[in-house]
């Protein structure tokens, strides 16, 4: 039970309590154990999960709020999805990795996701006629009506499903299917 009603959680890692805090959520661990990362606290907006923690410190605050966070494998880099209002009060999401705005616009569709060692990453954005983009490392490498990105690997090869041209896309080489749900698994480049 928090104290006074609060909403205190507790992250716990291997057995261990690492820490208690208020509005602690999307707990996640490196891939070596050395490093844990968390989201918490309230803006002055009101939004819960504003700051992204690292090992117990604040790294990055955002006031309306961090929709998801990806860390790299040793927790070197992060990825982060944010929550913005336009001047009409309307959604806006926006991508920072490892702090910096690299993405704001419409809301991100099937997938944003960050490499391993943290040196690549890749989402997909729509535009005005919800057509969807594949962009790689800031690059826009594709459009379809339905894209679902599945993988980014070390060296920066992307696999994609397009479902509405039945492929799957490895970097720029499309292999037709007649599969649905196709699931990508690139071990090397």
């Amino acid at each position: 039970l928090a104290p006074d009603g609060g909403n205190f959680h507790d992250l716990f890692i291997d057995g261990v309590k690492i820490t208690t805090a208020d509005y602690l959520a999307n707990p996640a661990v490196t891939d070596d154990g050395q490093h844990y990362f968390y989201t918490g606290c309230t803006s002055a907006s009101g939004f819960s999960g504003s700051c992204l923690f690292k090992d117990g410190q604040d790294v990055f605050i955002h006031a309306d709020g961090i929709l998801d966070f990806s860390i790299s494998r040793n927790g070197d880099a992060y990825l982060t999805s944010l929550r913005n209002f336009d001047s009409n009060n309307s959604f806006v999401e926006s991508l920072a990795l490892n702090g910096t705005e690299i993405y704001k616009g419409h809301e991100l569709a099937n997938g944003k996701l960050l490499s391993p060692n943290g040196q690549h990453y890749a989402y997909i954005s729509l535009d005005d006629n919800n057509l969807q983009h594949l962009v790689v490392d800031g690059v826009d490498q594709r459009s379809s009506e339905a894209l679902i990105l599945q993988q980014v690997t070390d060296q920066g090869s992307v696999c994609t499903w397009d479902s509405a041209r039945s492929q799957v896309v490895i970097n720029a080489k499309e292999i037709p299917t007649s599969q649905e749900g196709i699931q990508c698994a690139l071990t090397e480049d």
